[in-house]
């Protein structure tokens, strides 16, 4: 007889946050090379961050630091009115403990259609290929001069994803030994001229390990290098200027052993075989697939979306930090505003299952919905609040866990906030 275990940790959580933002504005002109302004050489704008967290918890044991900071700083210097030379520096303390903070240097200057991107960077071409993950290296966007059809940006970038670290400085970091990891990739948007919600996109991003940037790995149980490319498409169109649907599409062969010999003949279908143009397949290759798709409905004040994700067990791309894979998801949102736009309200409501090939003892169901709220009470003043609730259910799907615990857990989140502006050109929250 199968024994039920309902279980309801409920646990509320409050996270108290603070910030301060220092802002100092200064007015950029238009970027012209026949407008120069030569009275103003030189002009200088940005703004600086500081974030302090405080987190506790109750029924349950705290899950992470109960004091963090954040110190996020940006300086643009604009030359002649022209040239836009954006500058960005980040400071916090690592989780894991490290008594050296983490920081990264970077700019992004513009000139006319020409971006380029220097130091450490970041840039997201598609939630399933390159996504958001920062790298050392160089990137360029060209958005081509063009006067007629859509609107062309082509993008490319190749850098550092994460230096090696040998077992010296593993153990004077505190930190397992990794191999070098470099990335390069394509980018090609193509935007309705005179629609921007309208738009197409197709990319490849491709990463790899270097097997030989640690010569001692004596001591150390390390992962295999790895290697792996990416394809994604995406696009949007709106309809009636009330429907809009988006989707994306991710491709994705990641090989778990760059030295493995042993070379896969398998036969695959035709965009998997296009992944073999990148890469060399071996016996620790796995190709997977992911999608999304949605549909966002707007009336006046009210919107509503729904949305259905797909994603294969195993698929990963070196280019997010992280991957959540083997799941279907389900959500819908709806938000609105009142009173002017000074109230604004927004819900969503979602499903998640796991195990979607059905090859694992068990399978999970997931039931989310939150609530947010925004209210600015005067142009200085502003509140905020969200409540969460998190369920779940885990059912045994195979014979041999027969005499194992199902059970049921719920987690309740409830946030708040207060924001005040002092003056007319500085902007301070907490």
């Amino acid at each position: 007889m199968k024994l039920l275990d309902v279980l309801y940790p409920t646990s509320l959580r409050i996270i108290l946050l603070s910030s301060i933002h220092l802002l100092l504005v200064v007015q950029i002109l238009a970027q012209d090379l026949g407008q120069l302004d030569a009275a103003h050489p030189v002009q200088l704008s940005g703004g600086m961050t500081i974030n302090l967290g405080a987190y506790s918890a109750a029924g349950i044991s705290g899950r992470r630091d109960p004091f963090s900071y954040l110190v996020l700083g940006r300086l643009n210097f604009n030359l002649f009115g022209v040239v836009d030379v954006p500058i960005g520096v980040s400071f916090t303390q690592q989780e894991n403990g490290f008594s050296q903070p983490f920081n990264h240097y970077g700019m992004s200057p513009r000139y006319k259609w020409i971006q380029t991107h220097v130091g450490y960077r970041n840039l997201t071409w598609s939630p399933y290929t390159l996504n958001g993950h920062t790298f050392l290296g160089a990137g360029i966007d060209l958005d081509l001069p063009l006067n007629a059809g859509p609107k062309i940006r082509l993008s490319a970038m190749s850098g550092r994803l994460r230096r090696a670290v040998d077992t010296e400085t593993a153990l004077l970091e505190d930190e397992q030994p990794s191999y070098r990891r470099k990335g390069h990739g394509l980018n090609l948007q193509l935007t309705d001229r005179n629609n921007s919600k309208n738009f197409f996109t197709a990319n490849v991003f491709a990463a790899k390990d270097d097997p030989f940037s640690i010569q001692d790995l004596s001591g150390y149980d390390l992962e295999s290098a790895r290697e792996n490319v990416t394809i994604g498409l995406g696009g949007q169109v709106s309809l009636l200027d009330k429907l809009v649907l988006n989707g994306n599409y991710g491709f994705s062969a990641l090989t778990r052993d760059a030295e493995n010999e042993d070379v896969s003949e398998e036969k695959l279908p035709f965009l998997m075989e296009l992944g073999k143009v990148f890469i060399t397949p071996n016996q620790s290759t796995q190709f997977d697939e992911a999608f999304d798709v949605s549909a966002g409905w707007q009336i006046k004040t009210w919107s509503l979306k729904i949305k259905y994700q797909w994603i294969d067990p195993g698929y990963s791309s070196l280019g997010s930090y992280y991957f959540q894979n083997d799941f279907e998801n389900i959500t819908i949102d709806g938000a609105t505003t009142l009173q002017g736009g000074k109230i604004r309200l927004r819900a969503s409501l979602g499903q998640q299952r796991n195990n979607l090939e059905g090859d694992k003892m068990t399978r999970t169901k997931r039931l989310i919905g939150s609530l947010n709220y925004n209210h600015s009470l005067t142009d200085r003043m502003a509140i905020n609040g969200s409540f969460s609730n998190y369920s779940s259910s885990l059912k045994v799907v195979q014979e041999e866990l027969s005499d194992t615990l199902n059970y049921y857990q719920i987690n309740t989140s409830i946030n708040a906030g207060i924001n005040y502006v002092v003056g007319s050109n500085a902007d301070r929250s907490l």
